[in-house]
């Protein structure tokens, strides 16, 4: 169990927490696992976990195709690298 879950409350796996759910930014998921999901038109944004204590960030195209994807320490860094990363490459 200790590697499915973020601590011993139970709460989902990774550092995705709804209070990250703001700006945009939805939260999905199931009861083991939450991750971040935002439109930017055409693209998508994500944020998923990748250990319990660190995630990466992904943009995809309209049709599921990755266009970059970035490990990061802290879910605001993968928000805020994420949006960057669309802001200065798709616009």
């Amino acid at each position: 169990m200790a590697e499915t879950r973020a601590d011993a409350d139970d709460e989902p796996f990774g550092p995705v927490r709804r209070s990250d759910a703001v700006d945009g930014w939805e939260l999905a998921g199931d009861g083991t696992r939450w991750w971040l999901v935002k439109a930017f038109g055409e693209a998508r944004g994500l944020v998923k976990p990748t250990t319990r204590t660190t995630c990466a960030w992904r943009v995809e195209a309209a049709d599921g195709r990755m266009l970059r994807e970035v490990s990061a320490r802290s879910v605001a860094e993968a928000k805020a690298a994420a949006e960057e990363w669309i802001r200065r490459t798709i616009g």
